[in-house]
């Protein structure tokens, strides 16, 4: 089952972006990174979510160091281009204000 930290709803204007919200703390391992994206691309198939609210959210990994950004690039990698966004957590303002319409 598909739980993740946090989901948010964003409107500036007229544009409302969602998203889904992983924090990492740096403490899971590229395996259950791996498996935890695995997970919402397996969601993203059922298209329940569309269908809820018109839009598949972003998934947004937040993360404590830029370096962690990579590892869970690197854990994330294998799964092909679906999309995911990382960021630091002083990225991640400027990141949920973006259009991604």
């Amino acid at each position: 089952m598909l739980k993740p930290d946090a989901y948010a709803v964003v409107g500036t204007g007229e544009f409302e972006q969602h998203a889904f919200i992983e924090v990492d703390l740096g403490t899971t391992s590229s395996r259950r990174l791996a498996v935890k994206g695995q997970s919402y691309i397996d969601y993203h198939a059922t298209r329940l979510e569309q269908r809820r609210v018109g839009v598949f959210p972003v998934v947004i990994w937040v993360a404590n160091s830029t370096e962690r950004t990579r590892v869970i690039s690197r854990a994330l990698q294998s799964l092909g281009s679906f999309g995911f966004e990382l960021s630091t957590v002083d990225e991640f303002i400027g990141l949920m204000s973006e259009d991604q319409t």
